[in-house]
């Protein structure tokens, strides 16, 4: 796996390298990972000529021809593709070290700190833009050097496993790690994503969405619609969702049905949210349950959006209420001693531990049940009826 090591002045670097590299959504963490403090803190650094870390990079040119050298057919398909669009470079880490040096040299973004001239000298800089800083510390920050790692040899299937292992001791969540595996299940979550930014949006912090929180939700979602009783709040049944599609096709592992189940819920919950006036705190998961319930049932649907958001949060208010007061009933009810309760039948501990297999089942039952008594109270209407009137 042949490696070089290169130093190159941010002048290069801005005008010649970085409109040359792209990111692959399976590797680098989404924006939004980094705030004001961590780009100023990088630009202090370049600055003092603290920044040791390497911008990682694969040659596409190099990895390309040794992909044809070996008759690799996937390494041949993923490189030629970038060359194709114009890219000599493929980002591994550094993405946002990149994207802050191209943002201050392009006067996107300001910078507060202490700038510095060739002689040492500094300037206390206070939100300053790039282009209003003297010339002399403009051309010192333009003369320093970062440092490149170029993968210039390895195949399309290795870079995952590079980007994990310069990874391995950063707070990479789990799901960062799984969007890593060449797999057509992270591919399906990043495009979902971005389908559904309106409600992505709605119900995340833009922290929550570098985390990736969106594509694990949606994750638990498929796993959901694939089997209501499946273990979908643990680690491991949903690193194994991803690993079982490496390098296969969706049709290899994964099931049609549940996708298009969990497409069709969240179509219709991102148009509930540009269409209802959204109060307070979005009860996505009573929601997500209840589209669930309708699209399963197949008989029926959503004619008023806003009746079935506000009645539904409302439904689960009330069941949560309810089984509170019951459960403080049973509590005093209870003469055997030394046997508790099992709270799991309380549907306000069914909302608690939202992702639990049994729990989670319980729940999305009871949701069901509720909302199949009186259809017309939760906006739906008879799909008959529709079609022939």
């Amino acid at each position: 796996m042949a490696k070089t090591m290169r130093n190159i002045t941010v002048r290069d670097f801005s005008r010649t390298v970085i409109n040359k590299i792209t990111t692959d959504a399976s590797f680098e963490r989404p924006s939004g990972c980094w705030t004001s403090k961590n780009e100023n803190g990088y630009i202090q650094d370049i600055f003092n000529r603290f920044n040791a870390t390497p911008i990682v990079l694969a040659d596409v040119h190099r990895c390309n021809s040794i992909a044809h050298q070996e008759q690799d057919k996937d390494s041949i398909a993923y490189f030629s593709s970038y060359l194709t669009a114009g890219y000599n470079y493929v980002s591994l880490d550094g993405k946002h070290r990149t994207k802050c040096i191209w943002d201050f040299v392009s006067n996107r973004i300001t910078f507060t700190g202490y700038a510095r001239d060739h002689d040492g000298n500094t300037i206390k800089v206070n939100n300053m833009y790039f282009k209003n800083l003297p010339s002399d510390i403009r051309d010192c920050f333009l003369n320093s050097e970062v440092s490149l790692a170029i993968f210039e040899a390895v195949k399309s299937k290795e870079l995952s496993v590079i980007f994990k292992g310069l990874n391995s001791g950063s707070p990479l969540s789990a799901q960062h790690l799984r969007n890593a595996i060449q797999t057509p299940m992270a591919e399906w979550t990043r495009n979902l994503v971005k389908k559904n930014m309106y409600l992505v949006e709605k119900l995340y912090t833009s922290k929550e969405r570098s985390q990736m929180r969106p594509h694990e939700m949606f994750s638990k979602v498929y796993l959901h619609c694939l089997d209501i009783n499946c273990l979908c709040h643990l680690r491991g049944p949903l690193d194994k969702l991803y690993e079982k599609g490496e390098n296969k096709s969706w049709n290899e592992v994964y099931d049609n049905d549940a996708k298009e189940l969990t497409e069709d819920i969240f179509a219709n919950f991102n148009r509930i949210c540009k269409t209802v006036s959204l109060e307070g705190k979005i009860l996505y998961i009573p929601v997500i349950f209840g589209l669930y319930s309708v699209l399963t049932n197949k008989n029926y649907y959503i004619s008023d959006d806003n009746k079935f958001y506000k009645n539904l949060c409302a439904l689960d208010r009330r069941l949560i209420k309810e089984s509170l007061a019951q459960h403080g009933k049973d509590e005093e009810n209870n003469t055997e001693d030394g046997v508790e309760i099992n709270k799991s039948v309380y549907y306000y501990e069914q909302a608690r531990r939202n992702w639990n297999a049994e729990i989670r089942a319980k729940r999305q039952k009871t949701l069901t049940k509720e909302i199949l008594q009186n259809p017309g109270l939760f906006g739906l209407s008879l799909k008959e009826i529709e079609e022939t009137a």
